[in-house]
């Protein structure tokens, strides 16, 4: 996958028009910081979690390549490991934000806008 690629499947999950970076402050966030940082947060968190999914593909890949080499497979299983702490710990972010937004502003939910809920 291209970088192009991979911010077009983020951008789209922002609900943008273009693969290409705005340079100005659309209109709904001029009045509402917080939802800016909040579609920035959910944008990090799409592209870690990607990312830890396409170095899961790759440890499996290296493993079942490994051939018997006992410290390519060591090498795979310990990126394996670390992509799913890393999965593990992006959505323990993603959550502890919401209950943080939550408990901060004393809303149910979060703003409807929001791509991840």
């Amino acid at each position: 996958m291209t970088f192009k690629t991979l911010s077009g499947i983020a951008l789209t999950a922002l609900k943008a028009q273009s693969w290409l970076p705005s340079y100005g402050v659309k209109e709904e966030f001029q009045n509402r910081p917080e939802a800016l940082i909040q579609k920035l947060f959910n944008l990090f968190i799409v592209l870690v979690i990607i990312t830890a999914v396409g170095v899961l593909i790759f440890a499996g890949f290296k493993y079942v390549t490994s051939a018997g080499d006992s410290s390519k497979a060591e090498s795979a299983q310990k990126m394996i490991m670390y992509a799913v702490i890393g999965i593990i710990v992006a959505l323990a972010a993603a959550v502890i934000v919401n209950l943080v937004w939550r408990f901060a502003t004393g809303q149910d939910t979060l703003p409807s806008e929001l791509p991840l809920q």
